[in-house]
């Protein structure tokens, strides 16, 4: 958990980080389903979306830049997501 709350704004490679770990990739994702009730790659996707929230509230850089600099690198796929998580779109924060 800690290695994708520093490093949730890059590109996860999930098999390199089973091997960092040394443990298969199965048994990697079945452990943090069980701690946290959802996927990794859902919990990275949290992680990125609280960090846009607060930049999106508290800076002035452009959404598609705070999207790009949070890991997002599909802006159709990144408003989708925000507006799943908060319930309005990005520029409605703003």
């Amino acid at each position: 958990m800690r290695y994708l709350s520093f490093n949730f704004k890059q590109e996860i490679n999930w098999q390199q980080l089973s091997q960092d770990f040394q443990l298969p990739l199965r048994s990697l994702q079945r452990m943090v389903k069980e701690k946290l009730g959802i996927t990794p790659q859902q919990y990275v996707n949290k992680l990125r979306l609280s960090y846009v929230y607060y930049q999106l509230k508290y800076s002035e850089k452009a959404i598609i830049e705070i999207a790009l600099e949070s890991g997002f690198s599909d802006s159709s796929y990144f408003s989708s997501c925000f507006k799943h998580e908060f319930g309005y779109c990005p520029r409605e924060l703003r």
